[in-house]
C-alpha cells in the first residue's frame, strides 16, 4: 500500500482530519486493522516495525504539507495585514485631518479653563501666609485682593466671586485677629512702659527726698555752728563796750536771719519737689487710666470684630453645605435623568434590534462615550 501524502492535493486538506476509508487515514486503519502483529519471530518484529515507520512517514509527509499550506496562508495573512495597516493609517490621516478643528478646540478651550483655574487658585491662595501677618500685611493683602484686575469669567464667574468672597472674609477673619493680638501685645508694651514710669516717677521722688533732706541738715548744721559761733563771740566780746556788742548781736541776728532764709529756701525747694511728685503721679495716673480705657476700648473691639469674623465663618460654612448639597442634589438629578435616557435607548435597541440587554447596554455605552461615530445621544 502507497502511503505517500503527495498525491493530496490542497483542496483535499479539510478532510485529512476524517479517517475513513477514502482517505489516507481511512486506508492506514483499514490495513492496520487486518495486521496480527507477532513478536515472537525476528520476520514479525521487522513487520511491525514496518508498519510502525509506514505511519511516521505519512506523518510527516503530513505535517510538511500543513507547513507549506501554513507558510503560503501566512504570506497571504502578511500581504493582508500590510493592506489593513495602510488602509488603516489612511483612514487615521484623514480622520486626524478632519479632527483637527475641533482638536484645536478643545486645545484652546483646556487652556482657557486651566486660565480661569489657575486664576481662581490664585484668589484662594491670596489668604496664605507663612507666618502669622501683621494687621498692615492683611490690609495690603485685602488692598491686592480688590485690585486685581478685571476679567471675563466666563462660566468660572460664580467660581470666581465665592472664591473672591470666601477670600475676602478669612483676610477680615485674619485682620480681625492680628488687631486683636497687637492690640494685647500693645496693653503688654503699655504696662511695661507704665512699670517703668512708675520706677523712673519713684527714684525721683526719693532723690528729692534725699536733696530736701541733706538741704535741711545742711541749714541745720548751719544754723547750728551759727548760734556756736554767736555765743562764743558773745563770750569774748561782754568785755568790750556797748556798741560792740550791739555789733556782734546784729552780725549774729544776721547769721540766724540767713541760716532761717536758707532753711525756708530748702523747705520750700522740698515742697516744690512734693508738689511736683504728686503732679507726676497724678499725669501718670491720667495716662495709665487713659491707656485702660484704650486697651478696653481696642479689646470690645477686637472682640467685636472677632464675633463678626466668626459668624462670617459660620455662614459662609452654612453657605458652602448647601451649595455642596445643591451641587449633589443637581449631580443626582443629572444622574437619574441621564440613566432614564440611557434606559430608554436600551429598551429601544432590545426591542427593535433584538438584541439582549448585556449587549443594548454596551451599544448605549459606547454611544454615550463618542465611540460610535456620528451618534449621539441627547439628553
Amino acid at each position: 500500500m502507497n502511503t505517500s501524502l503527495s498525491i493530496i492535493s490542497a483542496s483535499s486538506l479539510p478532510t485529512l482530519t476524517q479517517a475513513d476509508k477514502n482517505n489516507i487515514f481511512g486506508k492506514l486503519y483499514s490495513e492496520l486493522d487486518g495486521f496480527t502483529p507477532d513478536v515472537s519471530s525476528k520476520k514479525g518484529r521487522e513487520e511491525i516495525a514496518s508498519k510502525a515507520r509506514k505511519v511516521a512517514v505519512a506523518k510527516m509527509d503530513m505535517v510538511r504539507l500543513s507547513q507549506t499550506l501554513k507558510e503560503d496562508h501566512q504570506k497571504i495573512i502578511k500581504a493582508i495585514n500590510a493592506e489593513v495597516k495602510v488602509v488603516e493609517d489612511k483612514f487615521d490621516e484623514l480622520r486626524d485631518r478632519v479632527r483637527q478643528p475641533l482638536t484645536d478646540f478643545e486645545n484652546a478651550e483646556a487652556a482657557r479653563v486651566k486660565a480661569h483655574e489657575d486664576g481662581v487658585a490664585a484668589i484662594r491662595d491670596m489668604v496664605m501666609f507663612d507666618a502669622d501677618p501683621s494687621s498692615a500685611e492683611v490690609e495690603q493683602r485685602i488692598s491686592d485682593l480688590h485690585a486685581l484686575p478685571k476679567r471675563d469669567w466666563q462660566e468660572f464667574a460664580q467660581r470666581a466671586a465665592d472664591a473672591f468672597s470666601a477670600a475676602d472674609e478669612r483676610l477680615h477673619g485674619k485682620l480681625a485677629q492680628a488687631r486683636y493680638r497687637e492690640a494685647e501685645e500693645a496693653e503688654a508694651q503699655r504696662q511695661a512702659a507704665e512699670e517703668a514710669e512708675r520706677q523712673r516717677i519713684e527714684a525721683e521722688r526719693q532723690r528729692r527726698a534725699r536733696e530736701a533732706e541733706i538741704a535741711r541738715q545742711a541749714a541745720e548744721q548751719a544754723r547750728l555752728e551759727a548760734e556756736r559761733r554767736a555765743a562764743e563771740a558773745a563770750a569774748v566780746e561782754r568785755q568790750r563796750v556797748e556798741q560792740e556788742r550791739l555789733a556782734a548781736e546784729k552780725a549774729a541776728q544776721d547769721e540766724r536771719d540767713r541760716v532761717q532764709r536758707e532753711a525756708q529756701e530748702a523747705e520750700e525747694r522740698a515742697a516744690k519737689a512734693e508738689r511736683d511728685r504728686i503732679a507726676a503721679e497724678k499725669r501718670a495716673q491720667e495716662a495709665a487710666e487713659k491707656a485702660e480705657r484704650d486697651r478696653i476700648d481696642a479689646h470690645n473691639r477686637a472682640e467685636a470684630e472677632k464675633r463678626a469674623a466668626v459668624e462670617a465663618e459660620r455662614q459662609r460654612i452654612e453657605a458652602e453645605r448647601v451649595r455642596a448639597e445643591n451641587e449633589a442634589a443637581e449631580r443626582e438629578r443629572n444622574r437619574a435623568y441621564k440613566a432614564k435616557i440611557m434606559g430608554e435607548a436600551k429598551a429601544a435597541l432590545m426591542e427593535r434590534c433584538g438584541i439582549s440587554e448585556e449587549d443594548a447596554v454596551k451599544v448605549v455605552r459606547a454611544i454615550v462615550a463618542g465611540h460610535v461615530p456620528h451618534t449621539v445621544v441627547r439628553f
